[in-house]
């Protein structure tokens, strides 16, 4: 789960998440959509300066993947983000991401500092950026059952690894947004605002989430003192501090710019060290520093804040600057660049004597070259540059101007193109063009902008665009580059690919094998399968999405089901191509239950050879209640019958002053039930 900001994203008010018809979490919510390489994600919310989207898993093995905004048609610049296997986040009871885990006890209830759990026992908090599952997720679904985090997980309480009874997702909330059960260890021997940290692969989560835990308080370490500050011969700053117990395990110190409103924690020093020297700092810049001391139980309270500065060393620009025109469209730049006292080259031009400087590139304090290939032919063209160091801008060096040559003028190709698949166009060209190097290939969509795609060579005449989108129209054009320069664009050609086949419904089969179970098969034609999705209804109900059975499925047992009940089956296939139409409908009845076994069997001697029973029959459905008896003596209970009523029978031509054992069971069309208690009488003596 990720919040994206911007301006101008969504409507003015925020609008929350909603189901789509397949009961997900919409894509597209106040005509807002959030694509990462082109995969559209779920939406947890959208407005006009903030979106909340969950991560789509088809980014799941990237190294990096490309976000854009879409809202009323309109896209944002794309944003180019890393990919990571896992990145978790603990959910907090006050969402600041810190402080009281978001988390319930064993007994269900809130866990906090007046409500803490007792080591021993097993806690359920929440998280997200879990990574893939196992079953892998699905974008947008709400979870229905279980699917395990797929890399290892390891929960820590007080430095302590705690026993994980479950990590996955989370039943009744989208998938993304994980759960998990951990048991606290018994051996922790204190209590209080314990900290909780998660590791998912070899991510950990963020600091200064806490849990409550029962026991005397414990031992947190005291707030460090004597905190100071000093710059050293290498323009570097040295902390010093001095803990003041201990029982402190290691030292975080964070830092500022003054003026800043927010610390970030640069580096975490090991008890009992007391110094650390901060080479990450700019000359003339004032920072300010804070450190808390840290065990297994928790952190201290903050140092007092120090300041500290490097002094500023003089900055000057680059000198002699020389520019060279080299081609008609390139124009070579050197310079001397000793003690200039930069971080970074500011390159700036102006065409002609009346132009105004821009800034065309900055370029690394090292460099003493630049090659600007951004020039027009037959342009005089002046330049200049300054230093950037911590204390800001130098002032400029001196001007340099070059004039570039005059372009011949080239003969424009002429373009054809038509589109032979649903992902590829065909081009071709012709051109009078002698001296040839190459061909320089551009593309646009209908709402974007040129950009080239290829430069077939010199003896090219087509070249096949491949890897479009279907059903798309694309705009091309192309131009040829001699020796004497580049010729003016073709005539712009435009082509629309063609559709993707949908892929073909399967068939589907299906029969109930127990009262609560119907097997289900299916066959397909289909290719490329990436998983079928199979729906359940009830004869007076509504379809639904039960299950997703993985690409080589081509069976699934629904299981749980009501006994004699009628069930309605269909299935599609998804493929890259999309999603099948539904399969033919298959109807299963779940078979009848067993019936339930009677109890409170009583036998009673009317004579000396008639014993009358009765019971409580518990099967309404029961079509008959079978009789069986043992004679004392006897090992084994025989059957002698059906009985005369479903809650009583007598049992006639019996032995005299005889003891016998009796049970009963009921019978229906499924089969009999169980046993009643055993019941026993003596026949009367002559």
């Amino acid at each position: 789960m990720v919040v994206i900001f911007g301006d101008g994203m969504g409507p003015a008010v925020i609008v929350s998440f909603q189901l789509d018809q397949q009961g997900r979490i919409a894509n597209t919510l106040a005509q807002v959509e959030v694509q990462f390489d082109g995969i559209v994600a779920p939406l947890i919310y959208v407005s006009g300066t903030q979106i909340s989207a969950m991560v789509p898993y088809g980014v799941a093995g990237k190294s990096s993947t490309q976000i854009q905004v879409m809202y009323q048609g309109v896209a944002s610049d794309p944003v180019q983000k890393p990919v990571a296997t896992s990145a978790p986040g603990i959910f907090t009871a006050d969402s600041s991401g810190i402080g009281q885990a978001a988390m319930t006890n064993a007994n269900g209830s809130y866990n906090s500092r007046s409500n803490p759990a007792t080591p021993g026992s097993y806690v359920t908090f929440y998280l997200t950026g879990e990574g893939q599952t196992d079953p892998p997720g699905s974008d947008g679904n709400i979870a229905a059952f279980t699917a395990n985090v797929a890399l290892p997980v390891t929960v820590l309480i007080a430095g302590r690894t705690a026993q994980l009874l479950y990590a996955g997702s989370a039943p009744g909330n989208v998938n993304g947004f994980a759960q998990i059960n951990a048991v606290i260890p018994s051996d922790i021997q204190y209590g209080g605002n314990l900290p909780l940290i998660m590791q998912i692969g070899s991510v950990p989560t963020q600091t200064g989430v806490t849990l409550a835990v029962s026991g005397p308080p414990a031992p947190i370490p005291g707030t460090p003192v004597n905190v100071s500050a000093s710059v050293n011969s290498a323009n570097q700053i040295v902390l010093t501090w001095t803990p003041v117990d201990a029982v402190a395990s290691r030292f975080h110190i964070e830092r500022q710019v003054a003026g800043a409103s927010t610390f970030s924690e640069i580096v975490v020093v090991q008890a009992p060290s007391s110094t650390y020297i901060d080479a990450g700092v700019r000359p003339g810049t004032v920072y300010q520093y804070r450190l808390r001391a840290e065990n297994d139980y928790g952190f201290s309270q903050y140092s007092a804040v120090i300041n500290a500065t490097v002094p500023v060393a003089q900055l000057l620009p680059p000198s002699n600057l020389q520019a060279v025109a080299v081609s008609q469209t390139q124009i070579n730049l050197t310079w001397n660049a000793a003690n200039t006292n930069a971080t970074k080259f500011h390159i700036e031009r102006k065409s002609g004597a009346t132009g105004t400087y821009a800034e065309i590139t900055t370029v690394v304090a090292t460099s003493t070259s630049y090659q600007d290939s951004t020039v027009q032919p037959n342009t005089p063209y002046t330049y200049r540059m300054r230093s950037e160091g911590t204390s800001g801008f130098s002032a400029y060096s001196n001007e340099s101007s070059a004039t570039t040559p005059a372009l011949p003028l080239l003969p424009a190709p002429t373009l054809q193109g038509t589109a032979t698949s649903a992902s590829q166009i065909h081009l071709s060209w012709t051109t009078t063009a002698t001296g040839i190097i190459r061909f320089r290939m551009e593309r646009r969509l209908t709402s974007g902008v040129y950009s080239e795609i290829a430069q077939p060579t010199a003896t090219s005449t087509s070249f096949d665009d491949s890897g479009l989108a279907a059903t798309t129209a694309y705009l091309y054009r192309i131009r040829v580059e001699t020796g004497a320069g580049i010729s003016a664009y073709s005539n712009e050609i435009t082509a629309t690919t063609l559709a993707l086949p949908s892929p073909p419904a399967p068939t589907l089969q299906g029969a109930a094998t127990s009262s609560s179970q119907v097997h289900l098969s299916w066959t397909t034609t289909a290719t490329g399968i990436i998983r079928f999705r199979l729906e359940r209804r009830t004869t007076s109900g509504a379809y639904s999405e039960i299950s997703q059975p993985s690409a080589v499925s081509t069976s699934f047992d629904d299981s749980g089901l009501t006994a004699s009940t009628g069930y309605l089956y269909r299935v599609r296939v998804e493929t890259g191509a999309g999603i099948s139409p539904y399969s033919n409908e298959v109807t299963a009845t779940t078979l009848q239950a067993l019936p339930a076994a009677p109890t409170n069997l009583q036998a009673t001697a009317s004579s000396y050879s008639q014993v009358n029973l009765t019971w409580t029959n518990n099967a309404p459905d029961a079509t008959a209640i079978r009789v069986e008896s043992q004679a004392a003596g006897s090992t084994i209970f025989t059957d002698i019958g059906a009985a005369a009523t479903l809650t009583s029978s007598g049992v006639t031509n019996l032995q005299t002053n005889t003891t016998y054992s009796f049970r009963v069971r009921a019978q229906n069309a499924a089969g009999y039930s169980g046993y009643s208690n055993a019941a026993s009488a003596t026949t009367l003596a002559i």
